[in-house]
């Protein structure tokens, strides 16, 4: 096992060649660069969305190398103030090409689910993601062990056709634009 540092993460998933896969379990994120967009959006204010530019066109990036990029959200309903604001800038992942799905976190197949965060890279390893005290990303603990890779496979293909696409999540559960 190796740990690769938040700071590297996006190196890593910059270079996956088939395809970036992850499961999503917590109910909010400590990222810094959301601190302001998510502020604004709570206080029903406009938000700029350019710090979403250079996310959107690693995405496009990636599908036109041809590469799979999904991920599926296990969310609370009703949804936390995180999770709206999320659903909101989804928007932006979606028309960049990222595939999200939703899965209500009570559902029966959200309870089979492991309880953390984490990365599928090109069904070769699992990177586990690791939070500190105030949900900001530390890195990823990078597992390369064939049977725990297929485990943490066969929890997103269990999860993804249960899970609703995010148009009709976001048609189900009305959130305001950004």
């Amino acid at each position: 096992m190796s740990f690769i540092a938040a700071e590297d993460l996006f190196d890593t998933l910059f270079h996956v060649s088939s395809s970036a896969l992850r499961l999503e379990t917590r109910e909010s994120y400590g990222v810094p660069y959301e601190n302001e967009p998510l502020t604004r959006y709570l206080a029903g204010r406009r938000v700029d969305t350019s710090y979403m530019d250079a996310w959107s066109a690693y995405i496009r990036d990636l599908r036109a190398r041809g590469v799979l990029f999904r991920r599926v959200r296990v969310l609370n309903v009703p949804l936390s103030e995180y999770q709206r604001f999320g659903l909101a800038q989804a928007a932006i992942n979606d028309a960049a090409g990222e595939e999200l799905r939703y899965l209500d976190r009570t559902s029966t197949t959200a309870a089979v689910l492991p309880g953390y965060d984490y990365w599928v890279f090109d069904e070769q390893a699992v990177g586990v993601l690791e939070f500190d005290s105030r949900d900001d990303l530390v890195g990823a603990h990078v597992v390369r062990d064939e049977r725990f890779v297929r485990q943490h496979l066969a929890w997103l293909q269990a999860a993804w056709p249960d899970a609703m696409s995010y148009r009709q999540f976001r048609a189900a559960h009305p959130v305001a634009d950004l």
